[in-house]
């Protein structure tokens, strides 16, 4: 019995020692993380007062071996996307970008081990398998004023901003701020991705022309329950859908691209196809299609990009005649990439839209 009482000591005394040393082993591990305790501050103190003198954001991703960037510059009043051909960047979004620059408030002082980076985050572009990201900021004769890797994001425990780890780009210290960055996905998420917004029910007739002339022509029909036909389409004939029509009257509301080029060295061939679109105030939209051998979808297709043109027809009321002006100079000379479901929608024939013939 007195063994036996032994034995169980013992056992009590291993599986305490061994709970002490992990936990002792974890709260070391965890300083190694650490460096210093540093006061509430702003991480770049200064950024908010050169504002308006900033002229250019670089924002960096790692991808793989390689990263891409999002190159951000002051054109006069405006700013542009160079690697989207110049196409002018969405303001808000980067009005937003700069603020929370502005606004990171360092929590504490990290790690400054590089072997320890890839924990948090923050090891270099260059390095394969980094998942870091980079913000550069240039004053205006190009000397940067914020550059910073930017690492894992962590939620706030208190429920406030989120918080992220960082280190300066020359700099191996690393920081846990509080800040809500978001650094978006790529060049094209950084602009504004509107072509147009035109209500459907402006729409009074859409003609959707194919590769050979042939027309199937949406029109408005207010005795039905979806509004629009299909004008060449006999009453026996039963569509897909009986919402077919609308979608495709509905193509110019909430119109927004995937992508977006400068139109020059693209070919708009009638033989891809057109789409001709009028409004009850007389504006008259047309759309057409380019083919792109130098991009490929990912089934190895050549990419297929729309333009859009606008002109007032005689009729057409004065709102429609500056909305024409608007429109195409926000457009003129750009290509985009469609959702595959809109170009869908411009491309639909009366083969496409009727149920197949039952046999027998």
């Amino acid at each position: 019995m007195i063994m036996t009482g032994n034995r169980h000591l013992a056992i009590l005394f291993a599986v305490t020692w061994a709970v002490v040393f992990v936990a002792g082993w974890a709260a070391i591990d965890r300083r190694a993380m650490i460096v210093d305790e540093v006061p509430s501050a702003r991480m770049f103190p200064d950024l908010g007062s050169q504002f308006a003198a900033i002229s250019e954001v670089r924002i960096s991703w790692a991808a793989g071996s390689a990263f891409k960037t999002a190159t951000l510059s002051r054109q006069a009043e405006t700013w542009i996307v160079r690697e989207r051909d110049g196409y002018p960047v969405d303001q808000n979004l980067l009005r937003r970008l700069l603020v929370s620059l502005d606004q990171l408030t360092v929590i504490e002082a990290k790690t400054r081990d590089p072997a320890r980076f890839k924990r948090i985050d923050l090891r270099d572009l260059s390095i394969a398998g980094s998942r870091a990201g980079q913000v550069t900021v240039l004053g205006p004769t190009g000397e940067p004023v914020f550059d910073a890797l930017i690492g894992k994001r962590r939620a706030n425990p208190a429920g406030g901003p989120a918080r992220v780890y960082l280190r300066k780009a020359a700099e191996n210290q690393s920081w846990l701020a509080e800040g809500d960055l978001d650094l978006r996905a790529g060049p094209a998420d950084w602009l504004n991705r509107e072509i147009t917004n035109i209500a459907v029910d402006e729409i009074v007739e859409a003609a959707l022309i194919d590769g050979q002339g042939d027309r199937l022509t949406v029109v408005r029909d207010e005795n039905l329950v979806t509004k629009f036909r299909f004008q060449e389409i006999a009453d026996d004939v039963t569509l897909t859908s009986e919402f077919l029509p609308k979608n495709s009257a509905a193509v110019l509301e909430f119109n927004v691209f995937n992508d977006v080029r400068s139109a020059t060295g693209l070919r708009f061939q009638p033989a891809l196809g057109s789409a001709i679109y009028k409004t009850k105030e007389g504006l008259q939209v047309t759309v057409d299609f380019a083919r792109d051998d130098q991009r490929r979808t990912a089934e190895g297709a050549p990419v297929e990009w729309a333009r859009f043109r606008f002109r007032s027809l005689e009729d057409a009321s004065p709102a429609a005649k500056t909305q024409a002006e608007n429109l195409t100079k926000r457009t003129d000379g750009w290509a985009y990439l469609l959702p595959a479901v809109r170009m869908e929608r411009l491309r639909q024939t009366p083969a496409s839209v009727a149920m197949p013939a039952k046999s027998g």
